[in-house]
């Protein structure tokens, strides 16, 4: 019961959870800066757009009478839960945070006069069951809506991603696009320019919204910024950090991205690397130069960044 409580207080928190992502798969990416202000940079492997749940959940949950829960007073499970939802849903409205200690105490109160349910009573929880599963399908499919507006095409339909996948490989860069089911596209990206400007990848053809795996950002001193906010899933760790603030539980710590999430990060430069956050800092090339890798996967925690001087 415990968990309802929580998973309750979570759901609650505005949005942040919610919607599509674009995220890294399997992948390795490379950039290369000289201090001629020209730039090479690659990123081949997998594009994944999921959702939270779709990361989180794994299998759809299936209704067994086992989950029924009933207490002495009458009170069922679902309606502590819906409890804890109207409570998270006023703290939030009244802009103050949610207790969730608070809550699990509640919860605990009952758990000490639970008893069995009848068959009614395990009926009616069932009937919440399935429709909630209702809800939480409509709620996707409007969610879906609300990224095709964005992006201009639907990410639970494989035709709409298709066609997704061939507008892409018409733009700079996109050497190859290949759609492979369920939101997972296999990509190689390769882009050689001059840096007069910030670059970011990837931008997406009609998309208003951003999901920066890798940005470089110009400074006026001959210095740039290059880090990778989204590299490291899609930036739901920091959504789900948010979240926290917000009132979900401490122990949420966003998806697990365990065998989803693995490559690695290459920057290389004939410039000076002034500052990054790698285990081991940069290294030698044979031409002269310096590079760093950063291994990125499930266990990552910072995000690899570095500044470099130019000239």
């Amino acid at each position: 019961m415990n968990r309802v409580i929580k998973w309750a207080v979570t759901l609650a928190a505005p949005a942040l959870l919610s919607g599509c992502f674009v995220l890294p798969g399997k992948f390795g990416s490379t950039l290369d800066v000289r201090k001629d202000g020209t730039f090479s940079f690659a990123y081949k492997g997998e594009i994944l757009f999921q959702s939270p749940d779709d990361v989180m959940k794994g299998k759809p949950e299936v209704w067994s009478d086992d989950k029924a829960v009933c207490y002495s007073d009458g009170m069922g499970a679902a309606d502590a839960a819906a409890a804890a939802v109207e409570a998270a849903s006023e703290a939030a409205n009244a802009a103050e945070p949610v207790d969730v200690t608070e809550a699990a105490a509640t919860e605990d109160s009952y758990s000490s006069s639970t008893r069995d349910c009848t068959k009614a009573e395990i009926a009616e929880q069932k009937q919440e069951f399935l429709d909630n599963q209702k809800a939480a399908a409509a709620s996707k499919d409007k969610d879906a809506a609300g990224f095709a507006a964005m992006f201009g095409f639907n990410p639970t339909d494989d035709k709409s991603m298709t066609e997704f996948a061939a507008k892409m490989s018409k733009y700079q860069g996109w050497k190859s696009v290949v759609h492979q089911g369920k939101g997972k596209f296999l990509v190689d990206y390769q882009f050689t320019g001059k840096i007069s400007h910030d670059f970011i990848f990837p931008i997406l053809p009609d998309g208003d919204v951003i999901f920066p795996f890798v940005q470089i950002r110009v400074r006026p001193d001959g210095k740039l910024f290059v880090n990778t906010p989204a590299l490291l899933g899609g930036g739901m760790g920091q959504l789900a950090a948010k979240a926290r603030a917000m009132g979900a539980p401490a122990d949420k710590d966003g998806p697990d991205l365990t065998g989803i999430l693995d490559g690695s990060f290459t920057l290389t430069t004939d410039g000076e690397f002034l500052t990054n956050n790698s285990e081991d800092g940069p290294t030698r090339t044979a031409t002269g130069g310096r590079t760093i890798t950063w291994k990125i996967n499930a266990e990552t925690k910072k995000i690899p960044e570095a500044l470099i001087q130019l000239n």
